[in-house]
């Protein structure tokens, strides 16, 4: 009796030293969520450039074929196939090669709606499962054994 008393104390220290902890961590991200009644939030940076100077115009000569002098033209749109630019045929041809063995947004699509339901399967183990069966069979027992299996004599 006195084990089953001291059992339960133990259980119920530590159901309390859970439900303190569990409590406190609740007080503590409620905390974390007040940020004071006067908070504002402060103004964006005004700028308008990343470095302190302003950007060259234009930009270094690499002594290469195609290498001249870089002009940069600030709010010009950039070409959708900009590496073109380049002009070389190894990279257009290695880009466009890229781009046709990419998948598409629907694939995409199509493989990221495979694995949640491929997930929602694999959850079904975690559950309780049930089965059942049944059957009927008939039997006929032999006057000459008795039913009990053995053969009568007298």
């Amino acid at each position: 009796m006195k084990r089953v008393a001291f059992e339960n104390q133990r259980l119920g220290k530590a159901r309390g030293a859970a439900r303190a902890g569990l409590l406190t961590a609740f007080a503590l991200a409620l905390a974390g969520c007040a940020v004071g009644p006067k908070f504002e939030s402060p103004e964006a940076p005004k700028a308008d450039r990343y470095g302190a100077a302003p950007a060259p115009a234009q930009v270094g000569d690499a002594s290469v074929p195609g290498g001249g002098v870089q002009q940069i033209q600030p709010g010009q749109a950039v070409p959708e196939k900009w590496w073109t630019a380049f002009g070389s045929e190894e990279l257009d041809k290695r880009v466009d090669e890229a781009l046709a063995h990419s998948p598409s947004v629907e694939a995409a699509r199509a493989s990221l709606k495979q694995s949640e339901e491929l997930l929602r399967a694999s959850k079904g183990a975690w559950f309780p499962a049930a089965d059942a069966a049944a059957g009927v069979s008939r039997q006929k027992q032999s006057v000459a054994t008795g039913g009990a299996g053995t053969p009568f004599t007298l």
